[in-house]
């Protein structure tokens, strides 16, 4: 008698935690196959569901964070981003999409502490690389433009009017005409190289514990 009982509870234990562990993959996998058809905000409900069973999932805040990236809530992605890098700190595509978070915020320093992070992990990632060297020479030149702006607007002699009010709107140098035009050129000259030179962006996360080609988001190790 004793021994059926004891079999009747630990069958009861067992059928519980296959109750609790489906009740955790159902809204992963509805959220992911949201993901999938571009319903962020219903991905976003299945994930926050699954993230009240298990709220420390490194898996679950990474597919969190990819979701407000989708959504252009860059804070809120970095926010979970951060939260699985925390939890996992060999994560790669954490710390990769981290820095890409930062990129769309503006924030160079911020992107390039994140992408080292991720380079320490996979020095081989051609792309990681290339990227890395791209947004340091950016922010190197943003750098020396800010000096020599401020170089130049200490050496000038006193000016008024409509010379002062450009020199405001152009950070300290006065350029009209042909030099205003060649800067416009320049300006869109560099959109386009950072479109080509950022190639992997959060959809280009490795492929590592995905299912299904569903590209940004993780199915297991939940």
């Amino acid at each position: 008698m004793k021994k059926t009982i004891l079999i009747i509870i630990a069958l009861i234990i067992f059928l519980s935690a296959g109750l609790i562990i489906e009740s955790l993959l159902n809204p992963v996998k509805k959220g992911n196959g949201y993901y999938k058809a571009g319903k962020w905000k219903e991905a976003e409900r299945a994930y926050l569901s699954a993230q009240r069973y298990r709220p420390d999932s490194y898996i679950i805040n990474y597919n969190l964070g990819n979701i407000y990236f989708k959504k252009g809530d860059y804070d809120k992605a970095i926010s979970y981003f951060q939260k699985a890098v925390e939890k996992e700190k060999g994560f790669f595509e954490g710390y990769y999409n981290l820095g890409t978070a930062y990129i769309k915020k503006g924030a160079t320093n911020e992107a390039l502490y994140y992408l080292e992070k991720a380079r320490e992990l996979r020095s081989d990632d051609e792309d990681l690389t290339a990227n890395i060297r791209y947004i340091q020479s950016v922010r190197d030149r943003e750098k020396a433009k800010g000096e020599e702006g401020d170089a130049k607007t200490a050496l000038q002699p006193e000016y008024t009017g409509e010379a002062k009010q450009m020199d405001s709107d152009e950070g300290g140098a006065v350029v009209t005409g042909e030099g205003m035009e060649a800067i416009l050129r320049m300006h869109k000259g560099e959109e386009e190289r950072w479109q080509g030179a950022f190639r992997l962006d959060i959809e280009g996360a490795s492929k590592k514990g995905q299912q299904d080609g569903i590209e940004g988001v993780w199915q297991k190790d939940w």
